[in-house]
């Protein structure tokens, strides 16, 4: 495990979901609510949100720790299909839990939305090809661990709450039951 030494003058930020299930009155499940809920983190003159601990852990869980970084997220031309004959077939768990570690992420990197969003639409038939360009996400995230969501502040004015939101609307479009999912800063 890396340990760092936190320059002068500066505070690590601590960030943490808080999730919620919303009741209809009959007592079935209405929508799933999330929060992001931050500790102030404020050095000259912006809020840096950023996941390396998490990050850090998805490296040794998938033991990936010792992988090559890359500077792209995505390779391009890299086009992905739905079951491609002689593409062999992979553990869905393990695809899974990547997707969710990944888009776990995804709250404090917009700029992995585009790749995560790619490989989600195959989480019921993963391939061999599409573990592949999952791997490559997560390479791309050893190499960038210490970037986040930059918040721009005016010191002259007294301190601000920052708040989060995240809404899903689980299979609302009936014909292939894809989700919507939006957040807000």
């Amino acid at each position: 495990m890396r340990t760092y030494n936190i320059p002068k003058g500066k505070k690590v930020i601590f960030v943490k979901w808080v999730y919620k299930v919303k009741l209809k009155p009959d007592g079935t499940i209405a929508k799933y609510k999330a929060k992001l809920v931050t500790k102030e983190f404020l050095t000259d003159n912006w809020i840096l949100m950023h996941q390396e601990k998490y990050i850090f852990y998805v490296l040794i869980r998938f033991n990936m720790l010792e992988c090559n970084s890359t500077s792209t997220q995505v390779e391009t031309g890299n086009i992905l299909c739905k079951g491609v004959i002689g593409d062999q077939f992979v553990d869905s768990t393990l695809y899974r839990k990547l997707i969710r570690s990944l888009r776990y992420i995804c709250n404090s990197r917009p700029d992995l939305d585009y790749g995560v969003g790619i490989v989600r639409r195959y989480m019921e038939d993963p391939r061999h090809s599409h573990k592949l360009t999952i791997k490559r996400l997560v390479r791309y995230l050893k190499g960038s661990m210490d970037y986040g969501v930059l918040f721009p502040v005016d010191k002259n004015e007294e301190p601000k709450t920052m708040y989060g939101d995240t809404n899903v609307d689980w299979c609302s479009n009936k014909n292939d039951r894809k989700n919507t999912i939006g957040y807000l800063f």
